[in-house]
């Protein structure tokens, strides 16, 4: 943008003082904004998931910048007077460039409206403690990645609970409780792949659920997850105390609702905590 911008008002500079040409500055005004459109289009076609209104203003700017080349062949009619095409070309920038502005002003506004609404979704989808989705956002997600899951290739289920947590709230208080959270749940997205649904679906209940196809890394992200916690909780709350997590792990069935396979990782888990805590089971 610097460099379109400094090489224009150069060019600009040069054919008004210099050697004054209206076809000149006209064309290189109009090259300026249609490269400043390009610009536009490149960052717009960079998205993987366009949205209808993100289309719309990718269409609007490919016409804007159409505008721009366009407005250049006033100057190569033939048999037409020098000020009856200026006068012409005068007329044309005026109606033109206040249909481009008032078009893209409103594409505009658009994309800043979508893009409050979609903070306005994403925070009432996110636990504000942890940082991680709440139930809302996960179940969300969730009910889309089962759906994409083929019979060779399911989605997995990791839940988590931190051990002994409500005496944790009662022998040192709700901010140690809250700190421990915080940790665990820094943990989890630290350990998760990125395309992972990682969520705390309430109180000291955690999940994490992996895409299609990574079946077998559910186990070596919950020991991860597992040791990494228990590595840093001496001294998180306490000398006395060390926090620790159970975790249980399903995987889904063909078919399976989401509620279904989230009552089997429970299973899983409860397994986990009647087995001396601070492990992991997996039910098949």
């Amino acid at each position: 943008m610097f460099a379109i911008g400094a090489i224009s008002l150069a060019a600009l500079y040069f054919y008004q003082v210099m050697e004054p040409s209206l076809p000149a500055r006209a064309a290189i005004l109009n090259l300026g904004l249609a490269a400043v459109c390009l610009l536009m289009l490149l960052d717009v076609a960079k998205l993987p998931h366009r949205t209808p209104v993100e289309q719309l203003l990718f269409g609007l700017v490919a016409i804007a910048c159409s505008g721009f080349l366009l407005r250049l062949l006033v100057f190569q009619v033939p048999g037409i007077p020098t000020d009856q095409i200026e006068g012409a070309y005068w007329l044309i920038i005026s109606i033109s460039d206040a249909l481009i502005c008032s078009t893209l002003a409103v594409a505009i506004f658009a994309i800043i409206s979508v893009d409050v609404m979609d903070g306005i979704k994403s925070e009432a989808q996110t636990d504000a403690l942890s940082g991680l989705f709440n139930r809302r956002g996960f179940e969300t997600r969730a009910l889309d990645a089962l759906a994409r899951q083929t019979a060779d290739a399911q989605v997995t289920i990791i839940l988590s609970d931190l051990d002994h947590f409500k005496s944790i709230n009662d022998r040192f208080g709700h901010s140690s409780g809250d700190r421990v959270i915080r940790t665990f749940s820094e943990i989890l997205k630290d350990k998760a792949p990125r395309d992972a649904i990682v969520a705390r679906l309430g109180g000291e209940e955690f999940a994490v659920l992996l895409p299609p196809g990574q079946t077998t890394a559910a186990h070596l992200l919950a020991e991860a997850a597992r040791s990494a916690f228990k590595e840093m909780a001496p001294g998180l709350v306490s000398d006395e105390f060390s926090p620790t997590a159970s975790f249980g792990i399903a995987v889904a069935c063909k078919d399976e609702s989401l509620l279904a396979l989230i009552d089997r990782a429970d299973r899983a888990l409860y397994q986990a905590k009647r087995e001396g805590r601070d492990c992991i089971r997996q039910v098949g």
